[in-house]
Order: structure tokens, then C-alpha cells, then sequence
């Protein structure tokens, strides 16, 4: 895990990047993970994402969604929250398997 802050150059805000990564259980398999995070106009914290198979899967059944939903879900979506129970919104850009039902953490 890395960690760096940084301005963003054409809004003055500042900017906190994380890259990580998750293996599978088995070992096979790593996925690169990429958050930034930073402060809305309305005050609210939004988290920008990415996970990426480091091999080639078309289908990849929900799993890069979930290696980053499972970051932040609630106890009432049959996830175990860390701390607090968060009010979000999720929007997808790039993302046509975000099945919430394949995440377990």
C-alpha cells in the first residue's frame, strides 16, 4: 500500500491517492486497486475508484467491484462495516459487472 497527497492543479483542492492490491486466497491472482479521494463542492468526501486484473478476464463475475465495495458497505448489505455505517451513492463509468450479491466479505 502507497499513499500520497497532492493539489489538484485546476481546483486548488487537495487530493489523497491510495494504490494497493488484493490477492486471491489461492494466490493465483492480483488485482491493482486505485482510490483518490477528495472533498466535493457540498463538503461531502467522494471516492473515485479503480480495481484492475493484472490478467485477462472478460468476465470477471463482479470482482473488481467488489475488492472496492467492500471497502466501504454497510452491516445491512451483509457486509462487515469497520467503523461506521456510511450514507453513499455509487455511479459507474466503466464498470458493467457491479453485481452487489457476488461481494462477501
Amino acid at each position: 500500500i502507497s499513499s500520497k497527497s497532492s493539489t489538484d492543479e485546476k481546483t486548488g483542492k487537495e487530493v489523497n491517492l491510495i494504490n494497493a492490491s488484493h490477492t486471491t486466497g489461492n494466490g493465483k491472482y492480483t488485482d491493482l486497486l486505485n482510490l483518490q479521494l477528495t472533498v466535493g463542492d457540498d463538503g461531502d468526501c467522494v471516492l473515485e475508484t479503480c480495481s484492475e486484473s493484472q490478467v485477462t478476464s472478460v468476465l470477471d463475475f463482479s470482482t473488481n467491484f467488489c475488492n472496492l465495495h467492500n471497502l466501504y458497505c454497510n452491516d445491512n448489505e451483509s457486509c462487515n462495516s469497520i467503523h461506521n455505517s456510511l450514507d453513499y451513492k455509487e455511479d459507474y463509468e466503466n464498470c458493467s459487472q457491479n453485481s452487489v450479491s457476488k461481494c462477501s466479505s
